[in-house]
C-alpha cells in the first residue's frame, strides 16, 4: 500500500446525495487532519479527503472533484457513501456508481454507507447474504428492494471488515431522554 493512500478517505457523490453530511464529514476530517498535523514532527499530511462524482449520471468511472491534498494520484482506502437528501436513491441512478465501487473494493478499498447510502452499497452486490444497518425509516424499502440482505435497525454500526454500514437520525427525531449531539447528525 502506498503511503499516500494509507490515510485517504473518499466521499462518493451521486445524484440526490445530501450535501450536509458530505460537507460535515469533509470539515470533520479536515479539522482532525489539522490537529494531527500540528502534533506531528515530520510534517506528513496525516489525512487526505477526496470527493468522487460521475462525470455523467450513468458513468462507471468517477472523477475526483475535490482533493484536500492535491499531490499525486488520489487512491482512497475508505469510501463513504453518504445518505440522500429526501427520497431514497433511484434504483437506476447508482448503476455506474455501484460498478465503480465494486472495482475500488476489488482493489482493496473499504466501503462504508451511512443511512440511505446503504441502498447504493446493496446495489454493488457486495453485501448479499450479509447484514446491513440503516435508519428505521429506510429499513422496509431496503429489505424489499434487496431481499438477499438482512436489514438490521438495532445495530448502529455493522463492520464486516471490508464493508460497513451505519444508521443515523436527525436530532429532532430522537426519542425523549436522548440528548442531541451538537452536530447535524449523530449515530443513533
Amino acid at each position: 500500500m502506498r503511503a499516500s493512500a494509507a490515510n485517504e478517505i473518499g466521499i462518493v457523490l451521486y445524484p440526490g446525495v445530501q450535501a450536509a453530511p458530505v460537507h460535515g464529514l469533509t470539515d470533520l476530517f479536515g479539522i482532525a487532519a489539522s490537529i494531527a498535523l500540528d502534533e506531528q514532527a515530520d510534517n506528513r499530511f496525516p489525512l487526505r479527503v477526496t470527493h468522487w462524482r460521475p462525470a455523467h449520471s450513468r458513468d462507471a468511472e468517477l472523477l475526483c472533484v475535490y482533493d484536500s491534498y492535491a499531490r499525486g494520484s488520489p487512491q482512497p482506502r475508505i469510501l463513504i457513501i453518504p445518505p440522500t437528501m429526501v427520497d431514497l436513491p433511484n434504483p437506476d441512478v447508482p448503476a455506474g456508481v455501484a460498478s465503480w465501487l465494486r472495482s475500488r473494493h476489488a482493489r482493496g478499498a473499504k466501503l462504508v454507507s451511512v443511512c440511505s447510502g446503504a441502498f447504493i452499497l446493496a446495489e454493488t452486490g457486495l453485501v448479499a447474504g450479509r447484514s446491513v444497518s440503516t435508519h428505521r425509516v429506510c429499513a422496509e424499502a431496503l429489505a424489499k428492494r434487496f431481499p438477499e440482505i438482512s436489514v438490521d435497525t438495532k445495530q448502529r454500526i455493522i463492520d464486516d471488515g471490508d464493508r460497513s454500514g451505519s444508521r443515523y437520525r436527525k436530532p429532532h427525531s430522537m426519542p425523549r431522554g436522548d440528548k442531541p449531539c451538537p452536530t447535524a447528525y449523530r449515530p443513533c
